[in-house]
């Protein structure tokens, strides 16, 4: 009898012990605490709705032993969190809710952007367009002398390819006032190699634009796990240098724009 007894208020000290513990995790939100969480405990708070009553500390410590980290728990697939003991198929959806949540979050934030100063805001910015695209898509984003967007326009194509004329993104830079474009365009099932084709097109769209005094400044290949940019591997420098020496300096003198690196 002794004995139940002690199990019985071992169960509730440590009922009560978790109790406290989500109640000063709370707290600390509340306070704008947030920068000084460790990993397992925003795991753990991930882990509340799902898990009411119960302990979440020990099966957030086995999520990140497994994925070994909080990025690694959130891009699992349910079939792969379900195998760690104490996730359910409930807890998995729950998990793989914060995905939406958070590229949501990161897709509005960056489309709140107005002004686009650098290759690395550049980058953010079309992949955060593009990176749930399961279909060829090509994005162009038009800036005006001082670096705002101006406008963006989207292109759908189909799993492998994409048919979109040069006139097209001409006459959209022309009508959104742009000085300035970037393009970027996802490869979803396949390497960011450009292909013949792309290398092709945009050359030809490089000279069309500058033409008319429009400067393609970046052109980004996005694939499943990596990335092309024409402007790090020097092609936009190559094809400007041959424009030159074909047509000379011969636009109209307006200022082009130049991204920080």
């Amino acid at each position: 009898m002794d004995l139940q007894n002690n199990d019985k208020n071992k169960n509730v000290n440590e009922q009560n012990l978790h109790v406290g513990h989500r109640k000063r995790l709370r707290e600390r939100a509340i306070n704008g605490d947030l920068d000084s969480y460790q990993t397992h405990e925003i795991v753990e708070m991930m882990l509340y709705q799902a898990n009411k009553r119960c302990d979440t500390n020990g099966i957030a410590h086995a999520l990140l032993k497994k994925f070994g980290s909080l990025t690694g728990i959130i891009n699992a697939d349910v079939s792969e969190l379900v195998t760690v003991k104490g996730v359910g198929e409930n807890t998995a959806t729950i998990i793989k809710n914060y995905l939406t949540v958070f590229r949501r979050y990161k897709m509005e934030m960056l489309k709140s952007k107005k002004r686009l100063m650098s290759f690395n805001e550049v980058f953010d910015y079309a992949n955060t367009l593009l990176e749930e695209s399961d279909r060829e898509e090509l994005v162009a984003i038009c800036l005006d002398n001082s670096y705002e967007i101006t406008n963006v326009k989207t292109w759908h194509g189909s799993v492998n390819r994409i048919n979109v004329l040069a006139r097209e993104i001409v006459g959209f830079c022309y009508a959104s006032k742009g000085v300035g474009v970037v393009l970027a365009h996802s490869h979803p099932s396949g390497l960011a190699r450009p292909s013949a084709d792309d290398l092709a097109f945009t050359k030809m769209l490089f000279n069309t634009l500058k033409s008319i005094d429009v400067t393609l400044l970046e052109h980004i290949i996005i694939g499943k796990d990596e990335y092309f940019s024409f402007h790090k591997q020097d092609l936009l420098l190559k094809y400007n240098e041959e424009y030159q020496k074909t047509f000379g300096n011969s636009c109209m003198g307006k200022q082009e724009l130049v991204l920080e690196e």
